[in-house]
């Protein structure tokens, strides 16, 4: 099927992010087939294996998604972003569990669709920074991003 039109004019296009999850790739047992960008079937994970949900607010959640065409073939680089407010120790954790980590991510966004970034075998990697800002109401916490390459795009997931 060829879409007669790009144009969406019924309020699909909202800019909200409501959920971004994450998860070791090493937990994923079984990977589903695609077709057209959708994945045919649920995802295989270890008993132990448990999505992390990032903290989100329309200034701080951010998703972003490019291909290139190279001479290996395409290309898709990925950026996905979130901010945990204050320290804890559960954001110690989690950062010191994700280091060298290949993570899986989930995506879901106001129109309750679901898209998975990366595989079994390939996953985003973990930036961060620290930051207290000096003005008064600002921003204290850690900024998260999580940024890869791969060969696969996005997939929509329906679980």
């Amino acid at each position: 099927m060829i879409l007669e039109s790009l144009n969406r004019g019924d309020g699909q296009n909202a800019a909200a992010i409501p959920r971004i999850e994450l998860l070791p790739c090493r937990y994923v047992t079984r990977w589903p087939g695609s077709r057209n960008g959708i994945l045919s079937g649920t995802i295989g994970l270890a008993t132990t294996a448990q999505w992390v949900r990032l903290y989100l607010t329309d200034q701080t959640a951010g998703f972003q998604e490019s291909m290139k065409n190279t001479v290996q073939g395409r290309l898709h680089s990925f950026r996905v972003e979130g901010f945990y407010p204050g320290d804890s120790e559960e954001l110690r954790r989690f950062l010191g569990l994700t280091d060298w980590e290949r993570l899986l991510c989930r995506i879901t966004d106001t129109q309750d669709r679901t898209r998975v970034i990366g595989s079994r075998d390939s996953g985003l990697e973990l930036d961060y920074d620290s930051v207290i800002e000096a003005e008064m109401g600002g921003r204290r916490g850690t900024r998260m991003a999580f940024a890869g390459e791969m060969a696969i795009g996005s997939a929509l997931y329906f679980w």
